[in-house]
């Protein structure tokens, strides 16, 4: 059986395996708690490049998923 997650469903799984709150995902994205939130949620049209970038790199999501979820 398959489960397909979205992308924010997946960053906040992997944000709370971590131990990671919102306050430090959005610092280690360099954008702000609301921002991170609403990427987390989900209901961000677009995610720009570098965050897409960073996600990858520090939480192993690819940053094409973001891209595609944004299309």
């Amino acid at each position: 059986m398959e489960i397909n997650l979205t992308p924010g469903e997946t960053l906040r799984i992997e944000r709370t395996r971590r131990g990671m709150n919102i306050p430090a995902v959005a610092a280690l994205l360099g954008c702000s708690t609301k921002y991170a939130s609403m990427i987390e949620r989900d209901m961000c049209p677009t995610v720009g490049l570098k965050i897409a970038f960073t996600i990858e790199r520090e939480f192993g999501i690819p940053a094409e998923s973001w891209i595609k979820a944004a299309a």
